[in-house]
């Protein structure tokens, strides 16, 4: 697999094929991004899994099948307790395998915005947090400090970016899909707090990126290029809306070929064009 290549190159370490196959028939891989920090990925997502010495840390358990494999997976490299699972945001493409976690013992967390969510969006699958954090956190554990960093509304309002400093890099969720241009209609996006959150991410002193999408590892310049390509499209859009542009007009308007080696260019202009309709336009 081409992305597991080219992360070990990247942080030159040792990472070996492991999958497991869940019932629907989609593999989970298991990849080692930096010692003793691994990812479980299945499909288009990507858990984080850290052992510490003194227990192991869970963010993102993905499904039942996929946090399933994540246990297994564990078991093969430390018998360390699963002590706190992290949810990075409310949506359910990244959370609904908590269960599988708590019945090994552990404790779940999330930012207390999340918990409304999760009563007027439930889901069969979707365990409560045991513990909500209103803003930036420490957690220690073993060898391990992770700060968990709050940056208000961007996806959403309740979006935690986990950061490492013993390894410089933080685990950056849904911000940033190294190598695509994006959702198209920016689902459950601020545009603006967006590009605000992605300017005061840039600020953290690190060089590459653990991500739950794409990429397991990529450049800080990826997160540079996301901010820059929403900073221009906006431009455009607002451009034109103020220019009395017709709507179904401004796709023709756009022109960004430095964007162009992004999957999704072009195609998803459309559906910006739309949600930054709203944005400029409601107010929202």
């Amino acid at each position: 697999m081409i992305y597991r290549v080219l992360t070990c190159a990247l942080i030159a370490l040792m990472c070996w094929p492991a999958a497991a196959q869940n019932p629907m028939g989609v593999s989970t891989t298991w990849e080692e991004l930096a010692p003793n920090f691994y990812g479980v990925r299945q499909g288009t997502g990507r858990s984080l899994v850290i052992t510490t010495g003194q227990g192991v840390i869970y963010i993102d358990p993905l499904n039942a099948e996929a946090a399933a494999a994540g246990l297994k997976f564990i078991r093969e490299v430390t018998d360390e307790p699963i002590k706190y699972v992290i949810y990075s945001h409310q949506h359910w493409d990244h959370i609904l395998g908590a269960q599988v976690l708590k019945d090994a013992g552990a404790t779940i967390i999330s930012h207390e915005a999340c918990v409304k969510h999760f009563y007027s969006h439930s889901h069969p699958d979707l365990v409560m947090p045991d513990q909500t954090i209103g803003g930036n956190t420490n957690l220690i554990l073993g060898d391990v400090t992770m700060e968990l960093l709050y940056y208000g509304e961007n996806h959403g309002d309740c979006l935690l970016v986990p950061w490492f400093p013993q390894i410089n890099m933080p685990f950056i969720v849904d911000l940033v899909t190294p190598g695509f241009i994006g959702l198209p209609t920016m689902p459950d996006y601020d545009p603006g707090e967006w590009v605000r959150t992605l300017k005061e991410v840039e600020q953290l002193p690190f060089e590459n990126f653990m991500s739950a999408h794409a990429d397991a590892v990529a450049p800080k310049a990826a997160l540079v290029e996301r901010r820059m390509f929403l900073e221009d499209i906006m431009a455009i859009v607002k451009r034109e809306l103020d220019a009395g542009t017709p709507t179904d007009e401004i796709v023709a308007k756009i022109d960004l070929p430095q964007y162009s080696h992004l999957a999704g260019y072009g195609t998803a202009f459309p559906g910006m064009v739309t949600r930054l309709r709203s944005y400029y336009v409601m107010g929202w």
